[in-house]
């Protein structure tokens, strides 16, 4: 996440920015597993939860904690404006969500929440339960394998598109997905974007490096305010995030109900790129139930 930061008092021209990035705990991980580039743990052990630094040749200040993610996604008056890096700006223009200030995201993200909020989503959840079974039936028709990761996208993606959009079943809608993919991994393209989050923080989630599903059972409201923040949090949080649940939730419920599977790769590795991700996409060998509605 890219901030500027307007410090008039530090400068000798009272109108010159001074552009720094702000960095959360999660954006060094990337850059530690990933690229193998930052010490962090020495860092912040060195350096304690506020700290300045450089990363790739750009100035940077580390927050680390609830303390950090509030100030940067709390979105009052407290001198920042947030901007994509330069990838993702080009992608989706100067005009997305993600770019607009103030009053201009109040009234765009208003206009989008009328039709994703969870009001919203209950009158449309039979028709997002038809749909996801319908694409899974399409997809997994003759199967015996299948990689979960590409199929998961690919399915709520098209979803997305006949639910949203009302986008007729065509070759276009497939082709409109490939060309989709092509912009996603552009967003990730260098200069970095990365996430904030503090889900490796011990003192929020016990052992944080263990493979634990069942911890985020609990209700992210019973968690401290933004520490839990795989959609953001504050004014800028996603818009679309109760409707991704309930898409992924439905995706589950129907494979469950349907199918079982074995893992193709057991120690499968899992890359970040910038987010976890199996490296092979999570292959799987795919037995249909015999009470599965699919016959």
């Amino acid at each position: 996440m890219e901030i500027l930061l307007k410090l008039k008092d530090l400068s000798s021209e009272p109108s010159q920015l001074i552009t720094l990035s702000f960095i959360t705990l999660v954006t060094i991980f990337l850059a530690y597993f990933k690229f193998k580039i930052y010490p962090l743990l020495d860092h912040v052990n060195k350096y304690g939860p506020v700290f300045k630094t450089s990363l790739m040749g750009s100035n940077a200040v580390l927050l680390i904690g609830q303390a950090g993610n509030r100030f940067i996604f709390s979105g009052k008056d407290n001198g920042i404006a947030s901007n994509q890096v330069g990838t993702a700006a080009g992608i989706l223009g100067k005009h997305s969500i993600f770019e607009l200030p103030g009053p201009r995201h109040k009234i765009v993200r208003g206009a989008i929440m009328s039709f994703l909020k969870p009001e919203a989503i209950q009158r449309i959840v039979s028709a997002m339960d038809s749909l996801v079974q319908q694409e899974l039936f399409q997809e997994l028709s003759g199967k015996d394998t299948v990689k979960i990761v590409p199929l998961i996208k690919k399915i709520t993606f098209k979803v997305g598109c006949s639910l949203l959009f009302r986008l007729p079943e065509s070759k276009e809608k497939d082709e409109l997905f490939e060309d989709f993919i092509v912009a996603i991994k552009g967003l990730w393209a260098l200069p970095l974007k990365f996430p904030a989050g503090t889900h490796m923080d011990d003192n929020i989630f016990s052992d944080p490096e263990k493979f634990d599903p069942a911890r985020f059972e609990v209700s992210s409201k019973l968690l401290p305010p933004y520490t839990y923040i795989p959609f953001g949090a504050g004014p800028r949080i996603c818009p679309g995030a109760e409707y991704a649940k309930v898409v992924a939730l439905l995706m589950i419920h129907h494979l469950i109900m349907n199918y079982q599977w074995t893992a193709m790769i057991p120690d499968e590795p899992i890359l970040r790129d910038p987010m976890a991700y199996p490296a092979m996409g999570l292959p799987v060998k795919l037995q249909q139930k015999e009470c599965s509605s699919y016959k």
